[in-house]
């Protein structure tokens, strides 16, 4: 059982990963499938599986993080932004190439290619995570001091930030910033000190439920309480949503550390490369679209599609996965 517990985490990732290639795969259909609940649950589940997996490690101590580890923020930044680097490199030789470059979309998305913002929210999350830490302790785990600070973050660009930034500029920030993230750090630490049970949260995470179907779909106005981007791409993910994000954290805990070694190897391999994976879905979704697929149906050529993006991606990384193992055997040379 305990083998099978330490490669959960792996598993998790390894769902969350297929989700963001099946999201980007089937943006014309997703919304109506109802993605919210499900596709982009995607990117809530990793930095969850990060503020779990920190908490967990501090259960058991009264101090909390330390705020400053300079060998592991190196640490953080050699893995996350070299390989970075490289995809994105790849991705804006082929915009210049194709004559597709633009400085000012580069600057606002920081970066090309889908999911390009990811890498600097999850420093920032990184980082924040320490203080957070903190304040959880400090405030022993107060739900209102969560959910205070959580708020602080929408009405700063609901009421303050807007009177004096456009929309498309309030919309960029968003999109890469973390703050908007903090209640994930609340629901992980619950989780983590075992202070959070299905049934004493049952009733909150139906709300919750209820609250991103009315924000995702616009059915009431939210504001000022709740930050909306122009393209509506980001709607119900507010933190009311992280209660049911803990919800589909737990579950799956629960149940795929239950999964064989055998059955989970697959699974686990892919969580174990997401961040290759997401880089190389990246490069895929730049390189190739659904109108390259020669299939009249809409449908059909959505399938093969995702199932062409699939297979790259896996394949890519599997190939990185074996360059990256025979160079470290050289250096031990």
């Amino acid at each position: 059982m305990r083998e099978n517990k330490d490669i959960t985490v792996n598993l998790i990732k390894g769902i969350a990963i297929i989700m963001v290639i099946l999201f980007h795969s089937t943006f014309d259909y997703s919304m109506g499938w109802g993605s919210v609940i499900w596709l982009e649950q995607a990117v809530p589940l990793f930095l969850f599986v990060t503020a779990f997996l920190v908490f967990k490690r501090q259960q058991n101590q009264e101090k909390p993080l330390p705020i400053k580890n300079r060998r592991d923020f190196l640490k953080i930044l050699k893995r996350l932004f070299v390989p970075f680097i490289a995809f994105e490199s790849l991705i804006i030789i082929y915009a210049l190439a194709t004559n597709t470059f633009s400085l000012k979309h580069f600057i606002l998305s920081a970066g090309i290619g889908m999911g390009s913002y990811y890498p600097w929210l999850y420093l920032q999350f990184w980082l924040i995570l320490p203080f957070a830490h903190r304040l959880f302790i400090r405030s022993k785990a107060n739900i209102f001091v969560a959910v205070f600070i959580s708020t602080i973050p929408e009405v700063l660009f609901t009421s303050i930030l807007s009177t004096f930034l456009s929309q498309e500029i309030l919309d960029s920030i968003w999109r890469v910033f973390a703050g908007r993230y903090i209640f994930i750090m609340y629901m992980a630490y619950l989780v983590a000190n075992e202070m959070f049970t299905l049934k004493k949260f049952m009733l909150t995470i139906f709300a919750s439920v209820v609250f991103i179907i009315i924000s995702r779909y616009q059915l009431l106005d939210l504001y000022p309480l709740f930050f909306t981007t122009s393209h509506f791409a980001w709607n119900g993910v507010h933190w009311p949503m992280f209660f049911y994000t803990c919800f589909l954290f737990t579950i799956l805990y629960k149940n795929l550390s239950k999964v064989t070694t055998n059955r989970a190897e697959l699974l686990s391999w892919v969580g174990e490369n997401s961040w290759m994976i997401f880089l190389s879905q990246m490069l895929f979704f730049t390189l190739f679209s659904r109108s390259d697929i020669p299939v009249a149906s809409g449908i059909i050529a959505t399938v093969l599609f995702a199932a062409f993006g699939f297979s790259f991606c896996f394949i890519t990384a599997h190939l990185i996965s074996l360059i990256s193992a025979r160079l470290r055997k050289l250096r031990k040379i």
